[in-house]
């Protein structure tokens, strides 16, 4: 049994290298939180591809995700792969393997790096970030994701145990720049997971990036 990833410390199961590459960047426009969500009542976006579910109490007025492909130089940072299922960090929603708030004075980004496999090994990863500023205020909060593995990465945006936003299907090898717009108030979680696409076994390592947009 591993011990839970840290903040700002890499698991050392992955070789980073760096070098110019283009970036997939998704955008998505989240409903306005002027509180803390107070239960599963929320309503929620949907999965890209779906039909949009939402709430009948509270719905949203053109709140609806977006998808734009566009050519960015960032550093690419690709863990090497090794096929072996990942050491179960005991991470879960309540007790996630990030725990801290980005803040432009104190702290404005953080990087976490870790692995995942599935059917055997640890199945699933929790981040979990708040958003100093005001309540209801808007925040634009910018995912770097680098992954490699022989299988696909599903990534879902959470908040107080809502699905906000899911991404499936993943492609490694390529970094992926998720550009979220988000609102100060409950804090929000995001999961890991690999897509089941292998019998024996599917394992993905990963770097994620989140930092707060200049």
């Amino acid at each position: 049994m591993g011990t839970a990833c840290n903040a700002e410390v890499s698991t050392p199961v992955s070789t980073v290298t760096f070098t110019p590459t283009q970036v997939v960047i998704i955008t998505a426009t989240l409903p306005l939180t002027l509180t803390p969500y107070p239960s599963a009542t929320v309503p929620a976006l949907p999965v890209i591809g779906t039909t949009p579910q939402i709430s009948d109490s509270a719905p949203i007025a053109g709140a609806s995700p977006t998808i734009a492909l566009e050519s960015v130089p960032i550093p690419s940072a690709t863990p090497t792969l090794i096929l072996a299922a990942a050491l179960q960090d005991e991470d879960s929603s309540q007790s996630p393997s990030v725990n801290t708030t980005l803040s432009t004075s104190s702290l404005p980004s953080f990087n976490h790096s870790s692995d995942i496999s599935s059917p055997e090994g640890d199945l699933d990863d929790w981040v979990r970030f708040s958003l100093g500023g005001q309540t209801g205020q808007e925040t634009i909060v910018t995912v770097v994701l680098n992954c490699s593995g022989n299988s696909k990465l599903n990534l879902e945006l959470i908040q107080n145990g809502v699905l906000l936003q899911g991404w499936g299907d993943i492609s490694c090898g390529q970094p992926h720049q998720l550009l979220l717009y988000l609102y100060v108030g409950a804090p929000y979680t995001l999961r890991l997971f690999p897509a089941q696409e292998n019998i024996n076994l599917n394992y993905i390592a990963y770097t994620l990036s989140v930092q707060l947009a200049k």
